[in-house]
């Protein structure tokens, strides 16, 4: 409840976002105040999110898109790419390719 309330505060003095993090640094607050509830969230990695990310330039092949959709559900993307990842054959081309 810490977090949400901070957000509040945080939404009603401002109209935009001044950390694209702020959620982490208050969950980070909350969760310092608060080591018992802290105990409770269960930890994951971040990893598996980004892998996909880093590897938009990369060739495509079905064995490592394979990997990668098995790694986790949720798959960190981006709109800012370099031209490299713009490329026929790569990971981002065929993610664009599916229906």
């Amino acid at each position: 409840w810490e977090t949400k309330e901070m957000l509040y505060r945080y939404w009603e003095k401002e109209d935009k976002l001044l950390n694209y993090f702020i959620f982490h640094l208050f969950m980070t607050i909350a969760c310092r105040r608060n080591p018992e509830e802290r105990s409770l969230i269960p930890t994951y990695s971040d990893a598996p999110c980004h892998v996909m990310q880093i590897e938009l330039a990369h060739p495509y092949t079905a064995e490592r898109w394979a990997q990668l959709l098995d790694m986790t559900p949720v798959h960190k993307l981006t709109y800012r790419y370099g031209e490299a990842a713009d490329a026929p054959g790569t990971m981002l081309s065929h993610i664009r390719e599916l229906p």
